[in-house]
């Protein structure tokens, strides 16, 4: 038994878990400081290496705090225009 990695679907995890952990690099300011719980990095480890379960901790963490203000964004509930 040998172990076979498909070159033709890794861009289809590489591409958003990439676009997700930089994303969260911009918003938490750092690939140090944590977003929605988890550091950029751990985010790229687990939506990449187990997508099964980075996805549903990403959707669950979303979901957690969708009402808290400048959770996902990164922007903080003082800094709103009106």
């Amino acid at each position: 038994m040998g172990f076979f990695i498909n070159w033709g679907v890794v861009p289809l995890f590489l591409i958003p878990a990439l676009a997700i952990a930089f994303y969260a690099k911009h918003v938490s300011g750092g690939w140090l400081l944590p977003w929605i719980n988890l550091k950029p990095v751990w985010w790229f480890v687990l939506l990449f290496v187990l997508p099964w379960i980075g996805y549903l901790v990403l959707v669950v963490n979303l979901l957690v705090h969708r009402n808290t203000p400048g959770a996902i964004t990164g922007r903080r509930a003082s800094a709103s225009r009106s």
